[in-house]
């Protein structure tokens, strides 16, 4: 499988498959059209995963709203985790304020997991 999966390729491999299937829709044996599915998704998850590992060390938002407060809780990005049906879920820690002396991020020691499908802004 290639490394540098762009959504051009995505476009080429779906256009094949679905040739693929137009030209032998009357066959009974789809192995072949199987395995050009089963391609097509991995070469999809992989790109959707390049682009997900672009989030990491950034700020996101999952439209959750500070207790007491009119502001959006946002989350430092630390890594990712995914489950065995797929789901991608973001490992993060809350960012409580900023610090004057190094300008970095005071984060909160405890770890929040966000699935990925819920973000609703990136920084």
């Amino acid at each position: 499988m290639q490394n540098n999966i762009d959504i051009k390729s995505l476009e080429s491999q779906v256009i094949e498959c679905y040739s693929f299937f137009m030209k032998n829709h009357q066959n009974t044996n789809f192995d072949t059209l199987e395995t050009m599915v089963v391609q097509l998704q991995k070469s999809m998850n992989l790109l959707t995963m390049t682009n997900i590992v672009n989030v990491i060390d950034r700020v996101v938002e999952d439209g959750r709203v500070r207790q007491g407060e009119n502001a959006f809780r946002q989350y430092n990005v630390n890594s990712i985790q995914t489950t065995r049906d797929n789901k991608i879920y973001l490992v993060c820690h809350e960012i409580l304020g900023i610090s004057a002396l190094d300008n970095r991020y005071i984060l909160d020691d405890m770890q929040t997991y966000i699935d990925f499908v819920d973000v609703k802004r990136i920084y």
